[in-house]
């Protein structure tokens, strides 16, 4: 199913298969991954992780800046269509299950969630304060009122910012997807390489991958 020149589907499939030899849980959707991608995506994802990858850390998705999304009707014609087809590649991974949608990833994200519920009781103490203290204009009320406001005002900025910068940047992977970039990292340099083994290949999540670079 797989031909000889489409190296990054065949790591999808031989780390499909290891999970199902492994008998770890996610077995069967990565199966299922795996007998639904294409090859170019498939090269469109081992991009993805590898440009994503950062050494002891994992996969974090990088901060986009606000001036590509502002600036991007002046671009060349062909950057704009490379930008497209990655667009299109990450909804097509987020439809697989290997990247998370917008609102998975809203709904998901703790900093938006506490910065945005601290803002709003800021801001409750600080209406309340009028109301308890509506004949009492003491300089300790006026500071009191002013530190609630300001610091009601800098959750709230920060909330922003955390919402503007989950619009704005790439989708994350999710579990399956992670769990499966772990892998192509592990396999990738054994494919089309008989004599490297399995036992030879370091632990997943070490923080410390083998060289990229093709045998």
């Amino acid at each position: 199913m797989v031909e000889p020149q489409d190296e990054e589907l065949a790591t999808i499939w031989l780390a499909a298969l290891d999970e199902m030899r492994q008998g770890g849980h996610d077995r069967l959707k990565l199966l299922d991954i795996a007998k639904k991608m294409r090859p170019d995506e498939a090269l469109a994802f081992d991009r993805l992780i590898r440009s994503w990858h950062k050494p002891g850390r994992g996969f974090p998705v990088p901060p986009a800046p606000l001036w590509r999304w502002l600036l991007d009707s002046f671009r060349p014609s062909s950057q704009q269509r490379e930008n497209l087809q990655a667009q299109r590649y990450l909804a097509r991974f987020v439809a697989l299950g290997l990247a998370q949608s917008q609102g998975v990833r809203l709904r998901a994200s703790g900093g938006l969630k506490l910065s945005a519920t601290a803002a709003l009781v800021l801001v409750g103490a600080w209406g309340w304060s009028f109301v308890v203290g509506a004949g009492a204009g003491t300089l300790e009320m006026q500071a009191m009122r002013m530190a609630i406001g300001w610091g009601a005002f800098a959750l709230g900025f920060a909330a922003a910012l955390s919402l503007a910068r989950k619009l704005i940047n790439p989708p994350e992977l999710s579990p399956e997807g992670e769990a499966l970039a772990w892998k192509i990292l592990d396999l990738r340099p054994t494919v089309g390489n008989p004599t490297r083994t399995s036992a030879a290949r370091k632990p997943r999540r070490s923080g410390k991958t083998k060289d990229d670079k093709r045998p």
